[in-house]
């Protein structure tokens, strides 16, 4: 279990160094430790490790080994997250919650129900993730930590705007930006930056979704985080297309896919694929439209995510 713990952990820090963790204060040490220097490297451990990871987990949670339990899933959750591995996300999570719980730790408590309530989120499960996040900013606000208040905040705002509560979330997203700022963490007031920008489409303010993404883009290349630069281009290849602009649209579209192809982020390349695909409609390319459209729906479907259906609607309904 030792070396399956060190592995998480080693597979997520060629991703990023500056996450707020709460588990790297307990040195964990292993023989046969895997070097992963790359995000596909990670991506390609996790793959092959995920089952057993969680049988190491179910083993101590039935041992009440609680704090190895919230760590395992504390290290799964960027890569359930990113590769969209819902089954294992939410398992995870629902077991740290319980050992959390059991430790009486406030801190774990709201890390752990806050991503969880964003799994359930991007399931469609909003009442699940509303009463998950209620629970999330109960626990934050008794631990009295600021970076994870700031954290669960900004986790209340993707939640809200996934139940299409954009108002309500682009508070959430100024609030935490605010409080990242007074912690001084550059990486996450560039983060609330981006959502802001992603509300700010949702709210058809498209010319002031520009600014919010470009300053974001900028903020994350200087601090060499691939992954949310190909992000923040798909966000802004929306908004160029709300505006009208479907080849400047384009142009950020695939570049925002070259990027999150060398990151491994494929959930990501069939947002922008979809984007393509609405540029290429505008431009009185249909067929090139469906092409991208289904070139979208193979990922979609390929990661077991909802918005497959919808985009297979689409296609059969064309």
């Amino acid at each position: 279990m030792r070396r399956l713990v060190h592995g998480e952990r080693a597979s997520r820090r060629p991703r990023r160094r500056d996450r707020l963790r709460l588990g790297e204060r307990d040195a964990v040490t292993a023989p046969a430790l895997p070097t992963l220097q790359t995000p596909a490297q990670a991506f390609a451990w996790f793959d092959c490790e995920r089952h057993n990871v969680l049988a190491a987990q179910r083993a101590a949670l039935e041992r009440e080994w609680d704090e190895r339990v919230w760590q395992i899933a504390e290290a799964l959750w960027p890569l359930c997250a990113t590769q969209k591995r819902f089954d294992e996300w939410i398992e995870s999570h629902r077991a740290a919650v319980r050992a959390g719980e059991r430790l009486q730790d406030d801190r774990v408590v709201a890390r752990m129900r806050s991503q969880l309530a964003r799994g359930l989120s991007e399931l469609g499960d909003h009442a699940g993730a509303e009463d998950q996040m209620a629970l999330a900013l109960r626990a934050a606000r008794s631990a009295g930590d600021d970076a994870l208040s700031a954290s669960v905040t900004e986790f209340n705002g993707v939640c809200l705007l996934r139940a299409d509560r954009a108002n309500a979330a682009l508070e959430a997203f100024r609030d935490a930006r605010a409080r990242f700022a007074e912690c001084g963490l550059a990486r996450g007031v560039a983060l609330q930056d981006y959502h802001i920008g992603w509300c700010l489409i949702r709210l058809d303010e498209p010319r002031a979704a520009v600014a919010e993404l470009q300053r974001a883009r900028a903020a994350l290349q200087r601090l060499d985080d691939p992954i949310n630069v190909g992000r923040s281009l798909v966000r802004l290849g929306e908004a160029r297309l709300a505006l009208g602009e479907p080849e400047p649209a384009t142009a950020t579209l695939l570049e925002a896919i070259d990027v999150l192809e060398r990151a491994g982020l494929k959930f990501e390349q069939a947002e922008a694929y979809e984007g393509l695909a609405t540029a290429a409609q505008d431009l009185d390319a249909a067929e090139l439209a469906r092409e991208r459209r289904q070139r979208a729906y193979r990922i979609y479907h390929e990661l077991g995510h909802p918005r497959a259906e919808l985009v297979l609607r689409t296609l059969d309904a064309g």
